[in-house]
């Protein structure tokens, strides 16, 4: 046996960047499909879209933070803070071939927290 091949053996199934990936892109394909089919306004501009579908991909998980913090970012500098911190996350995971647990777990925690609270604000609850 080679060396990739003792390396790929050795690793369990939760620590692999192929099973992170999946469940990344599960993920972040039902939020988007969600708000696609239920959320969607055709006849709101690009920039309103975009923020409303960061919202529904997790945004608030950065935005109640902010206001707790009393620190006043709003618009656009929140929605790049946000897509600079999830970036930074799945960066982290996947930089090496065996997957940290912690990097995965805060940006599906976030992740899904944020959206459920994203989609609740959107729908007005």
């Amino acid at each position: 046996m080679s060396n990739r091949e003792v390396l790929t053996t050795s690793i369990p199934w939760y620590r692999t960047r192929l099973f992170w990936g999946v469940t990344i892109a599960i993920l972040i394909l039902m939020v988007s499909g969600y708000y696609s089919f239920f959320l969607h306004n055709p006849s709101a501009s690009f920039y309103n879209s975009f923020v409303n579908l960061s919202i529904a991909l997790g945004m608030f998980a950065v935005s109640v933070p902010l206001i707790f913090l009393e620190l006043s970012i709003h618009g656009t500098a929140q929605v790049l803070l946000y897509y600079l911190i999830m970036l930074s996350l799945l960066y982290m995971t996947f930089r090496k071939t065996r997957v940290a647990i912690l990097y995965p777990t805060i940006f599906v925690v976030l992740f899904v927290l944020g959206s459920f609270f994203g989609i609740g604000y959107l729908h007005g609850l």
